[in-house]
């Protein structure tokens, strides 16, 4: 076997920081600038991550708000048709009941007319009866003047009947 000596020793040590020293300057540093890009990459990248989800955050709580706003109209909406249909109903109630008011007193004038003609009529047939009777009776036509008298006094008979 070989003897270790000390001279081996040390050259040995030179030797590998000889080494070292190559490989540092032709491996390390250009292994820390990949290195470094690298991170500088994943960092610009988180950043543009982090600005997109505060983008699309912001765009998200625009959204909802947009919605409620929608959700507010869409009801405001709904409670005016409510309160249109609720006064067009009342309108509508309104018109019918006068109109039902206006045929019910056009029917009322209209059976007050038919009364007032059916009386009249009546009266006429009553008094032509009772003058035909009376000039049957009495075996002669009757003048003017007495017509007229008994006409008042049969009226007035019934009147104060039907007063009664």
């Amino acid at each position: 076997m070989e003897q270790i000596t000390l001279t081996g020793i040390i050259v040995q040590i030179i030797n590998f920081l000889v080494l070292v020293g190559i490989l540092t300057y032709l491996l390390y540093k250009p292994v820390k600038r990949i290195l470094n890009e690298r991170r500088k990459k994943i960092e610009s990248t988180l950043k543009e991550i982090e600005i997109e989800r505060e983008k699309l955050e912001k765009e998200r709580k625009e959204a909802e708000r947009n919605l409620q706003e929608i959700y507010k109209k869409a009801e405001e909406i709904i409670k005016k048709a409510e309160l249109d249909a609720e006064a067009e109903r009342t309108k509508i109630i309104r018109e019918a009941r006068r109109e039902s008011q206006q045929i019910i007193e056009n029917a009322r004038k209209e059976g007050e007319e038919l009364k007032k003609r059916f009386i009249l009529e009546l009266k006429d047939e009553i008094v032509s009866l009772a003058i035909t009777i009376a000039s049957n009776i009495l075996g002669e036509s009757v003048k003017p003047k007495l017509q007229e008298r008994m006409l008042n006094e049969f009226v007035n008979l019934v009147k104060s009947e039907h007063s009664k």
